[in-house]
C-alpha cells in the first residue's frame, strides 16, 4: 500500500470520527512526516512543547490544548480557518512535512 493511498485513509479516520476535533482544552492535529524524518526528534519536541503524540502508520496524532499548540507553533487558532495546515518551526521543517488542524464536528448542524 503506497504511502498516499495510507495518508488518505489516515485522514478520513481522523475527519470521520464522531467528536469534536477542538475545544480549549482538547485541539487534535495530523502530522504526516517527510521520509526520511527523524521521528524521535519529532516526538521529543512535541513533547518538550507539553503535547501529546499518538504515532500512527504514515504520521502522528497530535494532541493538546489550545494555548499549547498557539504557543508551539506561534500561531492563533481564531485566524486559522480548519481545515488548515499549520506553519513549521524551523526545528521540524527537516522532519515534517505538514501539520493540519481539522474542522471540528458538530452535533448541531
Amino acid at each position: 500500500m503506497s504511502a498516499t493511498i495510507c495518508y488518505d485513509r489516515a485522514l478520513f479516520w481522523i475527519q470521520s470520527r464522531s467528536f469534536k476535533t477542538m475545544t480549549d482544552q482538547h485541539v487534535e492535529l495530523f502530522v504526516r512526516f517527510n521520509p526520511l524524518a527523524d521521528t524521535e526528534v519529532v516526538h521529543s519536541w512535541f513533547e518538550q512543547h507539553g503535547l501529546s503524540v499518538a504515532p500512527m502508520k504514515v504520521g502522528a496524532l497530535l494532541t493538546g490544548s489550545r494555548s499549547k499548540i498557539e504557543k508551539a507553533f506561534s500561531v492563533s487558532l481564531n485566524e486559522i480557518a480548519p481545515a488548515a495546515t499549520l506553519p513549521l518551526p524551523a526545528e521540524l521543517r527537516s522532519h515534517v512535512e505538514s501539520v493540519t488542524l481539522f474542522e471540528p464536528r458538530s452535533y448541531h448542524n
